[in-house]
């Protein structure tokens, strides 16, 4: 062997080999300092080597490697946060992002909690929380699982100057009646409800809403009785004020019960038609 490939390969000459000295062979070898003769080297460290150290050993290194891959995949991370900047009173509906959320149990801005949503979808990497009150200044934005907590940053701004948001209004509801057994798509508008987190109408739930922007959304009525209903949106920053926009109709679910004038049409033309065919197969 080659001088300088045994000061940087060298073999021990006893017929076990330590399993820290295959180590340095090994290092060797992916570090490329064995530059000539490799696969001999390589070879011949393994066949000194008995082989329920080979594999014990490896055993020991890929063990502590998966361990240490699931601690850093489990531990929450956080890549960004929307809206960035927010009011030093708090109240700001804010969306984290990053990953390993599931089971979070702690989540604050600054050192000041941020409350969780209701409306906070399950999901591992998107969470919706409502900023706390807080001196201005940019903080870190952290969330704490069992698995542990994420790494500072400094991805949110709390800034004096920003307003507080103001609850949403409502100016219109379309249409403006509906069946008591609900069922019945509206449209609502006005402003604020970015962030909505409900959305009743007499005080029932509507089945389903989805906020289409700032000014507008659409929901689906439940069941209610008959009469004049409110229509309310609720945000972080809190609830409309009360109106009398919508109402709920008995006489609504009959009518609509009642064949249209197109489908009472439909219904003369098939029996004419039927009459047509009758006649004419009588004919021969």
């Amino acid at each position: 062997m080659r001088p300088a490939l045994a000061r940087h390969c060298s073999f021990v000459t006893d017929d076990t080999l330590a399993f820290d000295t295959f180590q340095n062979h090994l290092a060797a070898f992916f570090s490329g300092a064995c530059h000539h003769d490799v696969k001999d080297m390589f070879m011949n460290t393994l066949s000194r080597c008995r082989w329920w150290q080979f594999v014990f050993g490896h055993f020991l290194v890929f063990s502590a490697l998966m361990v240490s891959l699931s601690a850093q995949a489990l531990t929450p991370t956080v890549t960004s946060i929307s809206p960035a900047v927010g009011p030093t009173a708090g109240g700001q509906l804010v969306a984290i992002n990053g990953s390993g959320f599931t089971g979070a149990t702690s989540i604050t801005i600054g050192g000041a909690v941020c409350a969780r949503t209701s409306s906070s979808p399950p999901d591992d990497g998107f969470l919706f929380c409502t900023t706390g009150a807080r001196a201005a200044g940019a903080v870190s934005v952290q969330v704490t699982t069992p698995n542990g907590t994420n790494v500072a940053n400094t991805l949110y701004t709390y800034d004096g100057a920003t307003p507080s948001p103001s609850a949403p209004t409502i100016t219109a509801i379309s249409p403006t009646t509906g069946p008591t057994t609900g069922g019945q798509p509206v449209t609502i508008n006005g402003t604020g409800f970015t962030g909505a987190i409900g959305v009743t109408i007499g005080g029932v739930t509507c089945t389903s809403f989805t906020v289409i922007s700032d000014s507008v959304i659409s929901c689906t009525t439940g069941a209610h009785a008959a009469g004049v209903a409110h229509v309310e949106v609720t945000t972080p920053a809190g609830t409309n004020a009360t109106n009398m926009l919508y109402t709920y109709s008995a006489e609504v679910s009959d009518i609509q019960a009642i064949p249209t004038l197109s489908e009472w049409g439909m219904i003369a033309l098939m029996v004419l038609i039927s009459f047509i065919v009758l006649r004419c197969r009588s004919q021969f």
